[in-house]
């Protein structure tokens, strides 16, 4: 049960830092 846990804070984390380079690559194109 743990690891299904850790199993979905990673791919919350991996969503979470895929959106953010995103935003910065929008914020980039943007200027």
């Amino acid at each position: 049960e743990k690891e299904e846990i850790d199993e979905v804070r990673d791919l919350f984390l991996d969503a979470k830092s895929s959106a953010l380079l995103l935003k910065q690559e929008d914020a980039k194109y943007m200027k």
